[in-house]
């Protein structure tokens, strides 16, 4: 599901070469975005970027080495402090792994050091132009597996419940001075549980002393092993404060002794789905975070969707309504209607008409938004609108596949098509 701060405000232009051979994979790629409004401070461009990674299995250990070296570059003539800094950046990423596995359980003893180093441009006079950062880290994995067999709704199921226990030591050096070229807060969720890192990119590498603890149940077929039904719930205990942040200053939240409780569900039977989030404070009592869904996937021309996303700091409050469906053999319908309760306002709509013949097919579509950077401006934001038009020969190129793009991005369940 979408909300407004999903919403694409920057063309994206890329391109990537890429190798793999065994244990090795290297890639070689540039990417640039192009302000589709009119902020004047233009996202970071990588010009180019170079990833490496090898990974082996020797004496009973799994060791690998991961390396990037990318330039970072923007237009900084208006732009002053940590904002104005253009550079380069080396990061290396040696690990090596003990993975102990048995069909009733596993344990794996991962251990690494993460070191990166930076040559930067336009900094100011007391801040160094060449920094380096070295951060050892240190981790424990371990799951239990449990199962029986029942029965549901007449079928044989094995019903699971899998306990886990992941402890992260990361050290601790101050990064206030680094640029941010590409580090981000990420969303806590229940995946993050089990992460090495509570920020995206190396520009901010989280020290850590943490605990977390997690459990998992499904219900699978019994004779092939598909998965109906999944459930997880977890937190973290943090023994030490974060002092590691993207602003330099630390929130109630770093200074917490317990993360938030997350969990998530999905379900499935035949070409229904169901799926739900939810992250609670208990400190609070609140939810932070929270949405779900009910899905019917036939294929991209048979799709049904009901949403809904709650999310208290960016104050999203949002239901989602979207399908593709036919209506007779050759003509179907396109809608979604994505509409926030707080502004009482409709963030996107869609309305479209399709025709479909044997050798072409043709889509128009209308679409009405939001034009709006954050949902907090959302009461303000002006309206838009836009019409589409994709003709497509079967088995050529299309004329007009940005369709395909928005819809993949709009339409929860429709997959874009080559």
């Amino acid at each position: 599901m979408l909300d407004v701060s999903n919403r694409r405000r920057e063309l994206e232009r890329s391109g990537a070469v890429e190798y793999m051979n065994g244990g090795f994979v290297g890639r070689l790629w540039a990417q640039r975005f192009d302000r589709l409004d009119e902020v004047t401070v233009d996202a970071y461009q990588r010009l180019p970027e170079l990833d490496l990674s090898y990974d082996a299995y020797f004496g009973g250990l799994d060791w690998s080495l991961a390396g990037s070296a990318v330039a970072f570059d923007r237009d900084n003539e208006q732009l002053t402090g940590v904002s104005r800094i253009n550079g380069q950046r080396l990061h290396l990423e040696p690990k090596v792994r003990l993975p102990l596995s048995r069909s009733w359980g596993y344990l794996t003893v991962t251990g690494g050091y993460r070191y990166t180093t930076y040559n930067l441009e336009d900094t100011a006079a007391d801040v160094d132009d060449q920094p380096q950062r070295g951060i050892g880290l240190g981790s424990i994995d371990s799951g239990l597996f449990f199962d029986r067999d029942t029965r549901m709704f007449g079928a044989g199921v094995v019903q699971t419940l899998e306990p886990r226990i992941y402890y992260l030591y990361q050290q601790f050096e101050d990064q206030d001075q680094l640029p941010r070229f590409d580090a981000t807060q990420l969303t806590f969720r229940y995946d993050q549980l089990w992460r090495d890192n509570r920020f995206s990119g190396v520009d901010r590498i989280g020290d850590a002393n943490q605990l977390s603890v997690g459990l998992t149940s499904r219900f699978l077929n019994a004779t092939t092993g598909r998965e109906y039904f999944r459930a997880s719930l977890g937190q973290i205990r943090y023994f030490e404060d974060r002092r590691v942040t993207l602003s330099g200053i630390q929130s109630e939240r770093d200074l917490s002794t317990k993360s938030e409780v997350a969990g998530d569900m999905v379900a499935s039977a035949g070409r229904f789905s169901l799926g739900a989030t939810l992250v609670w404070d208990p400190e609070e009592s609140a939810v932070n975070d929270g949405g779900g869904y009910l899905r019917y996937r036939g294929d991209n021309d048979h799709i049904l969707h009901l949403g809904y996303r709650y999310l208290r700091a960016s104050r999203i409050d949002q239901t989602d309504v979207g399908f593709t469906w036919p209506v007779s053999r050759r003509y179907g319908l396109i809608g979604r209607w994505n509409y926030d309760l707080k502004s009482k306002r409709t963030i996107e709509g869609l309305a479209g008409i399709e025709y479909n013949d044997c050798c072409w097919k043709i889509r128009l579509i209308a679409r009405h938004y939001l034009d709006a950077p954050s949902a907090s401006a959302l009461a303000e934001a002006d309206t838009r609108q836009g019409y589409y038009l994709q003709v497509v020969f079967k088995g050529l190129a299309g004329i007009g596949n940005s369709v395909e793009s928005m819809l993949s991005n709009s339409l929860p369940g429709y997959l874009e098509e080559n």
